[in-house]
């Protein structure tokens, strides 16, 4: 079993034993077959066998058998739980062998009530972060006319950096809070008159934003703030 919980006397305790393999979702494991039966010109029975395999499962029958019960036995012990910090580490311990879709690691959230840490490590394993600051900075660029813009005529958004990240489940979202920097370049050449103006110094933008995001990775930013430092 993936995981093993002792009743003691007074209270109940758990322990954790992590083995050596990896949880691997279906859809992941049928990405691997698909890439498998390409490579190999292997038919697709063979090529869930050989993902399998390659997953550390003796064969794909075995990889289904298996991963229920360990994904099965996990979603028992967390609910078992009652401490929320223990509650906590089980979720970490689960999530940093887990290969999945962010749609599979987002169920885990209501488990948790929606732990800060939790979902922190969702969005890392899933590359979220990323994705958002790709999106914020495409959005900052598109808003012709907007507050970019009016703070620095002929600027552009060039790049953005978030920070002090918090994270929070609203209304079956992720809300995610925080800070970013903005790096601006000019828009085409640069004139002579403007080169000693601070944002040829790479002087950056700063503000501050909230992002929702639902269990399909759709992204909606919310807030966002946008202004020189003083």
């Amino acid at each position: 079993m993936f995981w093993s919980r002792r009743q003691g006397v007074d209270e109940l305790k758990c322990e954790v034993y992590m083995n050596k393999k990896s949880i691997i979702t279906l859809s992941v494991l049928k990405q691997l077959a698909k890439n498998l039966q390409k490579e190999k010109s292997l038919s697709w029975h063979k090529a869930l066998d050989e993902a399998a395999r390659e997953s550390g499962y003796t064969n794909y029958k075995n990889y289904q058998n298996q991963t229920k019960l360990e994904i099965g036995d996990f979603v028992r012990k967390i609910l078992l739980e009652n401490d929320p910090l223990k509650k906590e580490e089980l979720a970490i311990l689960f999530l940093k062998n887990f290969q999945g879709s962010f749609q599979d690691r987002f169920k885990i959230i209501e488990y948790v009530s929606g732990s800060n840490e939790v979902i922190k490590l969702i969005c890392e394993k899933s590359n979220l972060i990323k994705e958002i600051e790709l999106l914020f900075l495409k959005d900052l660029q598109a808003d012709k006319g907007g507050e970019v813009e009016i703070y620095a005529p002929n600027f552009i958004a060039n790049k953005v950096l978030f920070s002090e990240l918090n994270y929070e489940l609203q209304e079956g979202k992720i809300c995610i809070e925080g800070n970013y920097e903005l790096k601006l370049k000019f828009d085409g050449e640069v004139p002579n008159e403007l080169k000693n103006l601070p944002h040829f110094n790479s002087q950056p933008m700063y503000g501050d934003f909230e992002i929702m995001v639902d269990k399909n990775k759709k992204i909606i930013i919310d807030n966002q703030s946008i202004g020189w430092k003083e």
